[in-house]
C-alpha cells in the first residue's frame, strides 16, 4: 500500500465542518482574501467573529466599501481575530491594491504566477495566505501550509527539512490536484482533532503505523 493510500484510507474518512473554516463564509476573492487576513495566527472560530461583524457593520465585503469605512470602525470590528491594528492596514493595502487594478474581475483574469505575485506585492500578505487565496480563486497548483499541516508533516518525518516549500512539495507530490482543496481541509480537521499540538491522541490516530513521532515516542516508553 503506497503512503497515499494509507494517508487517503485514513483521511477519508474524517468529517470536515466547512461551516467551521472562516472561507466558507465568503465567496468573492477580496472576501477570501480578507477572510484569510482574519485567519492569521488565530483560530477559524474567531476570524468567523470578525468577519461576521464587518459584514455587519459595512454591508458587502469589497474593497470600495472598505475603503469607504473608518479605519476605527474597522478595528473594532475585527478586535476578535486579533493583531486586529496590524490586520486593519493590511486589508486596507488590500482594497487599495485591488482597486488600483481595476477590481476582483481583473484579479481573476490573472494568471496564478502574476496573481501570486499581486497579492505578496501587498504589504502584510504572506505566500501562505496568498496560497490559500489562489487554491479557491484560480484552482492553483499550490497546497499550503499551516500550523497544522506543518506538525502533521513534521511528526510523520516525510521531509527533510521544515521550510515551507518542502512540506507543501510533499502533500502535491502525493495527492491528486482535483483534490489538493478537500484533503486541505482534511489535514486541517486531522490536525485539531486527533494530532494536536499538546497531547495528541497517538492512539486513536490512524496513521501512526508510519509516523516517526509515535515510533520515537513508543520506542522511549519501553525503554
Amino acid at each position: 500500500m503506497s503512503l497515499w493510500d494509507v494517508i487517503k484510507q485514513c483521511l477519508g474518512n474524517i468529517y470536515t465542518n466547512n461551516s467551521s473554516f472562516v472561507v466558507s463564509h465568503v465567496r468573492n476573492p477580496f472576501e477570501v482574501l480578507v477572510s484569510v487576513i482574519l485567519s492569521q495566527n488565530t483560530t477559524d472560530r474567531n476570524a468567523i467573529r470578525a468577519l461576521k461583524n464587518l459584514k455587519n457593520a459595512i454591508g458587502k465585503i469589497t474593497p470600495e466599501n472598505i475603503l469607504n469605512a473608518r479605519r476605527d470602525d474597522i478595528i473594532k470590528c475585527i478586535r476578535p481575530s486579533g493583531m486586529y491594528r496590524g490586520k486593519t492596514e493590511t486589508i486596507v493595502r488590500a482594497a487599495k491594491a485591488f482597486s488600483e487594478i481595476g477590481g476582483e474581475d481583473a484579479f481573476l483574469r490573472m494568471s496564478p504566477k502574476r496573481a501570486k505575485s499581486f497579492l505578496t506585492g501587498i504589504k502584510g500578505v504572506g505566500v501562505k495566505t496568498a496560497d490559500v487565496v489562489l487554491m479557491i480563486t484560480h484552482r492553483a497548483d499550490v497546497f499550503p501550509v499551516d500550523t497544522h499541516i506543518r506538525r502533521i508533516t513534521l511528526r510523520l518525518g516525510v521531509v527533510r527539512e521544515a521550510n515551507y516549500e518542502e512540506i507543501s512539495n510533499f502533500w502535491k507530490s502525493i495527492i491528486p490536484k482535483d483534490l489538493y482543496y478537500i484533503y486541505h481541509k482534511k489535514l486541517i480537521e486531522f490536525g485539531r482533532s486527533i494530532c494536536k499540538a499538546r497531547r495528541p491522541s497517538c492512539k486513536n490516530c490512524c496513521l501512526k503505523e508510519i509516523c516517526m513521532y509515535y515510533k520515537n515516542k513508543k520506542y522511549n516508553e519501553n525503554k
